[in-house]
């Protein structure tokens, strides 16, 4: 249908549940890298799916709808198949307008960043914090993040919007600092446009010396999957960051992508380990090696949690833990 975009049709009668299933089982072979030309890349897909008759009788009203399902799919984060349903059109209409709302947010100043702080387990003071952005709808209210960044990656603002929060967060660290505040590490998450941006270094490397800022007090955050897209592109932007000083840390890690294999090569100074990895770490011996052979809690904490049998919501656990 166009560069990237393609069309599949199942002849017969085949159920919703068996397409869905048809479908999840092409993806399969893409959760694995594809090693080409020398590098290996992970390739994502975003698919929705209608059935005939109740989804549309001809072939132009199959494929709007499927469309409306796909465009629906990319905005769920986690899940990449969307089934048609009616209730779908107003919601892309919906979406249509909150877009060209997002287009003016900048310029309307409705954007604003929160810092949420890291508290240190071990002496309860302020370790850190992390910069999140936050909308501000002029009509709307503030509109949850979960909303209108899988937008603004699909029409392209996240580039904007993530250079402004990484300009606002490098300011704001300079008044704490001005302050007299006591050191700590500001985290500042980086889009996957970003990591394509050829000028990236040169801006983070201008934002320190505008703020006058401490590099080792400012720690970018890369997620695990716009990472391992292209991990010999990454490793070398990851060292270029880690040239400037700054820390580097990794998002959601453990949702897969073979990054066991790259850990070693990755200068990253924190890990952020995904729910999903530590889920029952307590009563899974194999997990319980895992982390603790191979990264970062020190033993003693991984050693309390085994003996304890600590469950995710429980007393001293939290659902994202920020190891170091």
């Amino acid at each position: 249908m166009s560069g990237d975009e393609f069309a599949l049709i199942f002849s017969g009668p085949v159920s919703s549940a068996d397409s869905c299933e048809q479908l999840e089982e092409m993806l399969l072979p893409f959760r694995n890298l594809i090693h080409f030309a020398g590098r290996e890349l992970h390739v994502a897909f975003r698919v929705g799916y209608a059935c005939s008759p109740a989804d549309g009788r001809d072939a132009g009203e199959l494929l709007r709808n499927a469309q409306v399902a796909a465009n629906t799919a990319s905005r769920g984060g986690s899940r990449t198949i969307a089934c048609y349903q009616k209730h779908m059109n107003s919601h892309d209409s919906e979406f249509v307008f909150q877009q060209s709302d997002l287009y003016r947010s900048l310029e309307r100043d409705e954007l604003f960043v929160l810092y949420q702080p890291k508290i240190s387990m071990r002496d309860g003071r302020i370790a850190g914090a992390e910069a999140l952005i936050r909308w501000e709808h002029g009509t709307k209210g503030v509109i949850s993040p979960t909303e209108f960044i899988p937008m603004a990656e699909e029409n392209g603002l996240i580039d904007p919007i993530g250079n402004w929060v990484l300009a606002a967060a490098s300011a704001q660290k300079r008044i704490w600092e001005a302050q007299q505040l006591p050191d700590f590490v500001l985290s500042v998450n980086l889009s996957g446009r970003q990591l394509e941006d050829d000028t990236l270094l040169d801006r983070v490397s201008d934002l320190i010396k505008q703020n006058a800022l401490h590099a080792s007090q400012i720690e970018l955050e890369i997620t695990e999957t716009f990472l391992m897209q292209d991990i010999s592109h990454s490793l070398g932007l990851l060292k270029g960051l880690k040239a400037l000083g700054v820390r580097l840390a990794i998002d959601d890690f453990g949702t897969g992508y073979s990054s066991l294999n790259y850990l070693h090569q990755l200068p990253v100074d924190t890990l952020k380990i995904d729910r999903s990895f530590i889920t029952g770490l307590g009563q899974n011996r194999e997990a319980y090696e895992l982390v603790k052979t191979s990264f970062i809690f020190p033993t003693t904490w991984v050693n309390r949690w085994w003996q304890k049998g600590w469950k995710p919501g429980s007393a001293g656990y939290s659902h994202r833990a920020a190891v170091r």
